[in-house]
Order: C-alpha cells, then structure tokens, then sequence
C-alpha cells in the first residue's frame, strides 16, 4: 500500500516534506542516493511529490550531496526544515489576510443591523417625545 494512502493523504500527492523525511531515512539506512530515490518512487508513484515545486530544492540538494560527497541525509533534512519553515510562514500570511478579509462583510453586515436595531428606535424616540 502506497504511504498516502495508508497516511490517510487526499489524493496521490504525497508532499515534499513528507518524502523528505521518508529519504532521510531511507539515507541514514545506508541507501545510496539512487536506491532511495527509487524506494521512494515506489511509495509515491508517478513521482507525485517530485511534481512540486518545492521539491526542486530537494533534489538540487541531493545533487550538491552527489557532487560534494557530503552525507545526504543532512542536507535533506535541512531542505525539508527549510521547506516547512515556508509553509508555515505561508500558513500564517494566510490566516492574516483572512482576518483583513473578513472586516469587510462583518462590517456591512452589523452596521445596518446596528443602526436598524439601535440608531432608529432612537431617533424615533427623540422624536416622538416632541411632540
């Protein structure tokens, strides 16, 4: 059973930061770069999580590990720190805007409700003292 699935993930997408760690692991295992790639291909077919955007810094890190003889495992995993530093930064920009958002329709929905229910039987009040 592929690990999305098993997550209980919606749809084939398995996300980077979750591949990344399933890689570290595979990495400190002792698997070469390639053999990990492919285990992993194997529990994200189609390369799902290697469709995203962010995945392109993982691999790019892989590469330099490849290059440099670096161990993998370390470069990955700070890719994958890097990459839910992000996501959380994003997450929060998000729950920002949508406090900013959500000004607009509470406004003109209390206001005429605060001047129906307050502002007129005021004013109906004063008024219908004068006479």
């Amino acid at each position: 059973m592929p690990a999305a699935e098993s997550w209980g993930i919606a749809g084939d997408r398995l996300p980077v930061v979750i591949a990344a760690d399933l890689l570290v692991s595979l990495l400190e295992a002792g698997l070469p770069i390639d053999s990990a790639l492919a285990a992993l291909e194997e529990e994200a077919p189609g390369g799902s999580w290697a469709d995203d955007a962010a995945a392109v810094e993982l691999l790019e890190a892989l590469q330099l590990a490849d290059r440099t003889g670096i161990a993998p495992a370390a470069i990955v995993r700070a890719a994958a720190a890097e990459q839910r530093r992000r996501q959380a930064g994003a997450r929060a920009s998000a729950a920002q805007r949508l406090g900013v958002l959500g000004v607009l329709p509470v406004g003109l929905c209390l206001l005429p409700a605060f001047i129906v229910l307050t502002v007129v039987p005021l004013v109906l009040g004063l008024f219908g003292d004068l006479r």
